[in-house]
């Protein structure tokens, strides 16, 4: 059984929101020492992994509330 087979979809809404959330943290650290140091390379690098992690988190919140609809 895959991952998304053993858990339901409110349980996996929060998982890929905290998973997106780490990632958004991760980017912007990344984008900051890419700021920091003049790396432009690294800058932009760490806006996308920002933008991918709010991304993801609220694909999260969109599961949690179609669970919670669908609990009704």
């Amino acid at each position: 059984m895959s991952e998304y087979e053993n858990k339901d979809l409110g349980q996996q809404g929060m998982a890929d929101k905290i998973k997106g959330k780490a990632k958004e943290m991760g980017g912007k650290a990344q984008k900051q020492m890419g700021k920091m140091t003049g790396n432009r390379e690294q800058e932009i690098k760490g806006k996308a992994r920002e933008t991918g992690g709010t991304a993801e988190g609220k694909a999260g919140d969109v599961e949690r509330n179609i669970d919670k609809n669908l609990d009704r």
